[in-house]
């Protein structure tokens, strides 16, 4: 249904942007997450909070871009609240590389430097969107004080399948109480690894697996190919070694 009049204008007008120079315009995975994210957290629970999940995207599917269009949206459909983004990583290049997509197509941000700056801007409602490494959160909470109890505040977590699982999340819950959190990943979710899932409050939408990214040649096939390695091992002194440190033992032992 692209050139229905309705999706076609809301393709041009809210999800072509500039990557780089290069105008890029969604595709079907990343249009879909956007409106499926947004729907989600029109939800608000009995506590006041929004609800969250995790967009499961797999690798190379432009998780960055889904971030900043999403960013995009909730400023608009949330503008009257006067909504804050916190857009949270796990790594210095992700960080540096998140920064990079949204400054690149247009979005104006600003990069927490370290804990106590973190501190700062989560505290300065002129902080509209601020990028930060999670492990930031711990610095930051130098009194283990909410440092934003505003609902409106949106966290956008990239890679949230990692760091995600004890005392970097936790402090960040802490440091957000009221946040709504949107986890972004792009590893398999295991039928017995639920753990992700749940603390994010959901998947949304319907996963974007590798096997239809391939199909949509939007990546390429993965293929891993087993190799024999030649290794000589001297056994004579690993048997005197391994016969001096057994002399006492019996020999179920």
């Amino acid at each position: 249904a692209l050139c229905t009049p309705d999706r076609l204008l809301e393709i041009v007008r809210h999800f072509t942007l500039f990557d780089g120079g290069e105008r890029k315009v969604a595709r079907y995975q990343q249009f879909f997450a956007v409106k499926d994210t947004t729907q989600r957290l029109r939800i608000i629970g009995p506590d006041g909070v929004r609800a969250g999940g995790v967009v499961w995207h797999t690798q190379g599917s432009g998780k960055s871009l889904t971030m900043v269009m999403l960013a995009d949206a909730i400023l608009r459909e949330f503008g009257a609240l006067e909504p804050r983004i916190v857009l949270v990583t796990a790594r210095n290049d992700l960080d540096d590389q998140l920064y990079d997509a949204f400054r690149g197509a247009g979005v104006e941000l600003t990069q927490a430097e370290s804990g106590r700056n973190l501190r700062r801007l989560l505290r300065d409602p002129r902080a509209k969107i601020v990028a930060t490494l999670v492990h930031k959160f711990v610095r930051a909470l130098n009194d283990r004080q909410p440092l934003a109890t505003d609902p409106n505040v949106f966290v956008l977590v990239d890679e949230g399948h990692r760091t995600h699982t004890g005392t970097l999340h936790a402090a960040m819950r802490i440091a957000l109480p009221k946040a709504s959190y949107v986890g972004f990943t792009g590893t398999p979710i295991l039928r017995g690894d639920k753990q992700t899932v749940q603390r994010f409050g959901g998947l949304i939408g319907q996963p974007y697996t590798i096997a239809q990214a391939v199909e949509d040649k939007a990546v390429v096939p993965l293929v891993y190919e087993g190799r024999h390695v030649p290794q000589n091992i001297d056994e004579q002194p690993i048997d005197a070694w391994f016969g001096k440190y057994t002399a006492a033992l019996t020999a179920e032992q």
